[in-house]
């Protein structure tokens, strides 16, 4: 297949993947309350981290 048009459509996923989880830890637009705990930060690494494990090829 095409190799560069799967890498993009991946990294696409991916990308929309951490931009929603982000945004739902973090305060909304204008507030600075609630700052995200560390343990909701970790847990946001941690499936960033596994979402990139899955795919190695967009990397």
């Amino acid at each position: 297949g095409n190799f560069v048009g799967e890498a993009e459509s991946g990294l696409e996923r991916l990308h929309k993947c951490a931009e929603k989880d982000i945004h739902a830890i973090l305060p909304k637009a204008g507030e600075t309350e609630p700052l995200p705990s560390l343990q909701d930060f970790n847990e946001f690494r941690v499936k960033l981290a596994g979402l990139t494990r899955r795919n190695p090829q967009l990397l």
